[in-house]
């Protein structure tokens, strides 16, 4: 493992054993559906357009999504994130989920 990626890894798990970055930085925003995601593993969800008119950040900040967040600061491990966990928690300690 390089120094780059033990590094990675000490300063997600800093934050948080189950911390992400893709649910802050990263935003597909589809708006002919009105869905967004913030990684390309778990399915998109919808934007309510309730929260867009009180704040139109809502795009990428959904209430979901920030939920979602408040989870991984909190150590929870996600459902919607299930992809990751798996590969973290089976896969040798060469291979890396995307979370990192």
């Amino acid at each position: 493992m390089s120094t780059t990626v033990k590094r990675t890894i000490e300063i997600i798990n800093e934050i948080s054993p189950s911390f992400c970055a893709a649910k802050w930085y990263n935003a597909t925003i589809w708006l002919g559906n009105g869905r967004t995601a913030s990684c390309h593993l778990p399915l998109a969800h919808t934007i309510p357009l309730k929260e867009i008119a009180v704040d139109p950040s809502a795009l990428h900040n959904t209430e979901f999504k920030k939920q979602r967040r408040k989870e991984m600061l909190d150590g929870v491990r996600c459902k919607e994130c299930a992809y990751c966990w798996t590969v973290e928690d089976t896969a040798s300690p060469d291979i890396h989920s995307d979370r990192i």
